[in-house]
């Protein structure tokens, strides 16, 4: 008789232990993949402003990194000090662009193709 009680007791213990264990699995697994939900929509919302970022630079960007003062003004960008210490920073579009640098005279540009 104590027999049979001890194998229900153990038989009811491991149930309760596997039931535990099968528990933790599904709730690790939820964790989880909530955590991996949540880490590619951090990943993809970094790339959308990076790319917002990107193209809003692109037209503004310039191979030259300038170590005296200057800017740039065009005839079709009026009233406007342009970013830029050599002609190849002026706009693609810019018309009767001057480059103006802090030590010497100003320097007519060529136009861009």
């Amino acid at each position: 008789m104590q027999d049979s009680q001890q194998q229900r007791s153990h038989a009811s213990r491991s149930i309760r232990e596997r039931s535990k264990k099968r528990r933790f699995g599904r709730m690790a697994s939820v964790k989880l993949s909530v955590a991996v939900a949540v880490a590619v929509a951090f990943l993809l919302s970094g790339l959308v402003a990076m790319a917002a970022i990107g193209s809003a630079e692109a037209g503004s960007l310039c191979p030259v990194q300038c170590i005296q003062g200057g800017y740039i003004t065009c005839d079709n960008y009026p009233y406007q000090k342009l970013d830029g210490c050599d002609c190849q920073c002026a706009p693609k579009d810019g018309e009767n662009c001057v480059l103006h640098l802090e030590h010497g005279p100003p320097f007519n540009c060529a136009p861009q193709a």
